[in-house]
């Protein structure tokens, strides 16, 4: 039982530092997820060149680690 604690306990520690960053990533950014939300709004999809260019335009940093 010890042992599935210490996983409860890891998986809820990277759950809570995941859900920090996509917060921060989203607050930053807002402005970007609402040009995206417009754009899908008009074109229902959006290719990865189109995405991409909506944080180039706007200036934003890139999170891929």
């Amino acid at each position: 039982m010890a042992t599935a604690d210490v996983v409860d306990a890891e998986v809820r520690e990277l759950v809570e530092r995941a859900y920090s960053r996509a917060t921060n990533i989203i607050t930053t950014h807002i402005d970007i997820l609402h040009k995206l939300a417009q754009l899908l709004i008009e074109k229902e999809t959006v290719d990865g060149e189109e995405f991409m260019s909506l944080f180039i335009d706007g200036k934003a940093e890139l999170y891929v680690a």
